[in-house]
């Protein structure tokens, strides 16, 4: 009798790299046949990941960023990336062993245009996961008065106080 013949073996998500397989085939007068042979099981999930970042900033403090990165067979390095308007930065994130998250901080722009940030994720195999929010920028720094006034003045003398020295962010 011959007739094709089907079986399904489900790998663990983690199963990534040269798989070894064996199949023996008896037919009912007791032949046997045997073949071994092997299979590379490639990585297509990239990593996933996670970030409980505010939406709203204030301007000129630090931003921490943390994430939660996810992979299947292990994440290989994590970065971010943000601009506002002309503005713009990256850097590295570090792997908090202890917690299993991913944190770097940077200082928010004095500007309240919005901050788009990108987190990227690359695990062993090369795949790419991203995550991107769009932060609200709020000033919350007061602006600093320097007032130039004479040191002197006589009764019913007008008096101009030059604030021009004084700065916003």
């Amino acid at each position: 009798d011959s007739g094709l013949y089907e079986t399904a073996v489900f790998l663990p998500v983690d199963s990534v790299g040269m798989l070894n397989y064996s199949i023996s085939i008896t037919d009912v007068g007791n032949n046997t046949f045997h073949f071994s042979g092997h299979m590379n099981v490639l990585d297509i999930i990239a990593p996933v990941i996670a970030s409980q970042i505010p939406s709203e900033w204030t301007t000129g403090d630090a931003l921490t960023l943390i994430a939660n990165v996810t992979d299947n067979i292990g994440v290989l390095e994590t970065s971010y990336q943000w601009h506002q308007n002309a503005l713009s930065g990256e850097g590295d994130m570090v792997l908090n062993t202890s917690s299993g998250l991913w944190t770097a901080e940077l200082m928010v722009p004095n500007s309240t245009e919005p901050l788009n940030l990108t987190i990227h994720a690359r695990d062993v195999s090369g795949l790419i996961g991203e995550f991107q929010a769009t932060l609200v920028i709020v000033d919350d720094d007061p602006p600093e008065a320097i007032c130039q006034a004479p040191r002197d003045i006589t009764i019913a003398q007008a008096v101009v106080l030059d604030g021009s020295a004084s700065t916003d962010n």
